[in-house]
């Protein structure tokens, strides 16, 4: 298993390396694979360029023999979804792909690039909440 994280500060390099503590205590118990210690290292900080080529390999062929993503969601040996986030989570956090997005769409909006949206007032509520307070911004 491989975690990225996008690292704006030294509290968010503790968030990360504590998630990592907690998917390798938990990783026997739901068969997550391999998490843990990987060249002395649990947790290594890279150039944004460098993840994302590391994260493109897993979509083309390369030199080496690690199959592309592509062929393992067609491997009938591996599991249906790849890529999966307990509903438990998600309902505990709030964080899906959806509210992701909304959380992008409304940094545009708060940073005056886009007329607000239309959603429900709960909805705008909750998005608000995620995405946190408003930027601050010059005069």
């Amino acid at each position: 298993m491989h975690p990225v994280f996008h690292l704006y500060s030294p509290a968010d390099e503790a968030v990360g390396r504590c998630y990592l503590r907690h998917l390798a205590r938990l990783a026997p118990r739901h068969g997550f694979g391999f998490v843990g210690e990987k060249k002395g290292k649990s947790m290594q900080i890279t150039s944004g360029d460098r993840a994302a080529a590391y994260l493109s390999s897993y979509f083309v062929r390369s030199k080496g023999t690690k199959a592309t993503l592509q062929e393992n969601a067609r491997n009938p040996h591996l599991p249906r979804m790849l890529i999966w986030v307990s509903p438990t989570l998600t309902g505990a956090t709030g964080i899906t792909m959806r509210n992701l997005r909304r959380c992008r769409q409304l940094w545009v909006v708060r940073m005056g690039f886009l007329d607000p949206p239309v959603w429900s007032g709960v909805e705008l509520a909750q998005i608000v909440l995620l995405a946190g307070p408003w930027p601050v911004r010059g005069p």
